[in-house]
């Protein structure tokens, strides 16, 4: 981004380009909606540039704010902030001096939203209501800090299938793999790895879990469905345990089984329910063709 702009720029407007200041001019009509179209989301209203971002939390919120200011700083252009509320910041931005929008409103605006979220996630920031929480206000990962939620029982069903070839889900739930009982030894296997997501997930936490149960059925002759059920009390929920534990029980089938059936793979990883904190209940409620289910994106919430 770069502060300096000349006079002549297009779309400056006639009337007010005799107040030019330090090289910036006032934006005509044109001019403004034209670069509009540059920062998506921002909306013009009576001359100015307006736009509210929704955050997680009052401490990510004036973390947001502050990096605002920061770039604001930088582009010696100082906006209006005003906080809506605790997980809302409003943005107003024009030229006080000249009395108008400039190219550094836009400037500021596209460094704001740079801020907001990483501009390779393709997200429209004010579009999204529930922005990433494990990125900070400049989009660098972070640990979600959840010392302020309350304790409360938490719960999440995972499933996934293992699709291989009839005669290998056979010798399977025969028990005469060459390896061993393939049901036990995946069954293991998804517990163990519930207990370690933690070490294997960067940014998860790590949980102490009250109890994690692994079942491995046949749904169909080429097709092992594997769910897992991770339960704690705790501040943050369990749904990555519970998903972890179907992956790797998955991979652990393949494992013991792959010298006789190259061909076979773990499809369909998915939350099927969770339970406790703020969001409640959610569930998928619909069968679909694999036996699993169709997500219901409301989802139903418990008191």
């Amino acid at each position: 981004m770069t502060a300096n702009r000349s006079c002549t720029d297009d779309h400056l407007s006639p009337v007010n380009h005799s107040a030019c200041q330090g090289g910036v001019g006032v934006l005509d009509t044109a001019g403004a909606e034209r670069r509009l179209g540059q920062v998506p989301g921002w909306e013009l209203r009576e001359g100015r540039l307006t736009r509210t971002f929704h955050c997680s939390t009052f401490r990510e919120s004036m973390a947001f704010v502050q990096a605002i200011a920061d770039i604001a700083e930088e582009l010696n252009h100082h906006p209006n902030l005003s906080l809506e509320d605790k997980r809302e910041v409003r943005v107003v931005l024009w030229t006080h001096k000249l009395g108008g929008l400039t190219v550094l409103d836009f400037d500021l605006a596209a460094g704001i939203d740079a801020a907001y979220l990483p501009a390779s996630s393709g997200t429209s920031a004010s579009e999204n209501p529930h922005p990433l929480t494990h990125l900070d206000a400049r989009g660098a990962a972070r640990m979600v800090d959840v010392s302020d939620k309350a304790v409360t029982a938490r719960e999440a069903v995972a499933s996934t299938a293992v699709v291989m070839a009839p005669a290998t889900l056979s010798l399977i739930t025969s028990g005469a793999a060459a390896k061993g009982d393939v049901l036990a030894t995946a069954r293991l296997a998804g517990i163990t790895a519930a207990k370690r997501t933690g070490d294997l997930i960067p940014l998860c936490h790590p949980l102490s879990l009250d109890a994690v149960r692994v079942d491995l059925s046949a749904t169909a002759p080429d097709r092992l469905l594997i769910t897992a059920r991770a339960k704690t009390s705790g501040r943050t929920g369990v749904e990555m345990e519970a998903l972890t534990a179907v992956a790797v029980a998955g991979l652990t089938v393949i494992d013991m089984c792959k010298a006789v059936d190259r061909s076979m793979q773990v499809t369909g990883i998915r939350l099927e329910e969770k339970r406790g904190g703020r969001s409640g209940h959610w569930r998928r409620t619909t069968a679909d063709q694999d036996g699993h289910v169709e997500a219901n994106a409301a989802g139903s919430k418990e008191g």
